[in-house]
């Protein structure tokens, strides 16, 4: 069967059955690492992986990362046995565990207030005071006076649109 693409590297004596292209289609360093090979497919991995630079720098990497992550997990600290139920329910007591639901409590709170006090005190009907002011000549004054508790008014100037001056007084 010359034609099977893992059969086109021919063993040379000395050397394993196996051939590179099939090691990596087949993940022969992933699997011997986690030792999911048969006995006769790791011998002849490991055969193979003598002779080829490839697959033994895969095999020493991967171990590399086996022993980094042996080493990392045994230094975190072992789960608490028992827990609280604030604990449980996963509720914290610091500042970044409380800041989002004490802002829903604030944004609940005003909204509430804006419901039942801003907003229908708009919809009642108000008087809004409404002055002209008129042009004056010769010292002639004219006073307006604004309602005491009047929150806005409208003012209304009549100005010649012909006429422009550097400034009004």
């Amino acid at each position: 069967m010359r034609n099977d693409p893992s059969q086109t590297q021919e063993s040379k004596p000395g050397e394993s059955g196996l051939n590179h292209m099939r090691a990596v289609q087949e993940s022969f360093a992933d699997r011997y690492l986690l030792q999911e090979l048969t006995p006769a497919e790791a011998a002849d991995f490991e055969r193979h992986y003598f002779d080829c630079v490839e697959c033994a720098a895969a095999v020493e990497s991967g171990e590399i990362l086996i022993a980094n992550t042996r080493e990392v997990l045994t230094e975190m600290p072992a789960a608490k046995a028992h827990r609280s139920i604030l604990e449980a329910l996963g509720i914290r007591w610091t500042w970044g565990g409380m800041l989002m639901p004490a802002t829903a409590v604030a944004l609940l709170a005003l909204t509430v207030y804006q419901g039942a006090v801003v907003i229908p005190g708009l919809r009642q009907p108000r008087i809004l005071p409404a002055f002209q002011l008129l042009g004056t000549s010769r010292g002639e004054q004219d006073a307006r006076v604004v309602p005491a508790g009047s929150s806005a008014f409208a003012l209304t100037a009549d100005l010649p649109p012909d006429v422009h001056f550097p400034k009004y007084v």
